[in-house]
């Protein structure tokens, strides 16, 4: 672990919207980055450049995501801060993953690595770009939040469908791959659970993922 920490690197931005560099650097040194570590992209605040400027502009962000090594953390004192837009935030972070790294966000004690669910991430990013905007984030945690109480979203390694007891469990495998006189929906109103985690538990609807296992038998 300390090895990895090491291997961390930050990122500040200077820019409308976002924390002031001094609170951003008091975040990452506070996460444990040191400061030879960490990539500073000052930009106005205000002004017309404001206007003209684009992802290309962020020169020490592309440093630093070339400086990132497997394993490692970039660590940023608030999300928005990688990216100028949802799409920028959005391939910043999957450009991050994709490199075996995660990316911490200090204001949140938030970690977005390999094992976070991809609607997990996309609400984050949607909440980043969304507070970048100077709007309220809450919309987009919200629905995260719906999506996780209807089981649509696995959170950590743990499925909605695991709370079910073992026996009712395989009798919830078996009406979603094999009972064909109900619907999706009719099989996830009685197990009080919505399609999509029956989907992220067994798979397609009448398309086991354990077809190899089953035709071995």
């Amino acid at each position: 672990m300390e090895a990895a920490r090491g291997q961390d690197r930050g990122y500040i931005r200077q820019g409308r919207g976002l924390p002031s560099v001094a609170d951003q650097v008091a975040a990452l040194k506070h996460a444990g980055v040191v400061e030879r570590c960490v990539y500073t992209d000052r930009m106005p605040a205000v002004g017309q450049q404001v206007a003209r400027r684009k992802p290309s502009d962020l020169t020490k962000r592309e440093a630093v995501l070339a400086d990132l090594r497997r394993g490692a953390r970039l660590v940023v004192a608030t999300l928005r801060v990688i990216g100028l837009s949802e799409q920028d935030i959005g391939a910043v972070v999957w450009q991050v993953l994709a490199a075996g790294c995660s990316i911490y966000a200090a204001d949140r004690d938030l970690t977005i690595d390999a094992e976070t669910g991809r609607e997990i991430v996309k609400a984050e990013v949607a909440a980043a770009a969304k507070a970048l905007m100077r709007l309220r984030p809450e919309d987009a945690r919200r629905a995260l939040a719906k999506l996780v109480d209807e089981g649509a979203v696995k959170v950590g390694r743990r499925p909605a469908v695991d709370a079910l007891p073992p026996e009712m469990r395989e009798a919830a495998r078996q009406d979603w791959l094999n009972n064909r006189a109900l619907s999706r929906e009719q099989v996830a109103e009685k197990y009080g659970m919505s399609a999509g985690a029956l989907k992220n538990a067994f798979g397609n609807r009448l398309m086991p993922r354990r077809r190899r296992e089953r035709s071995t038998k």
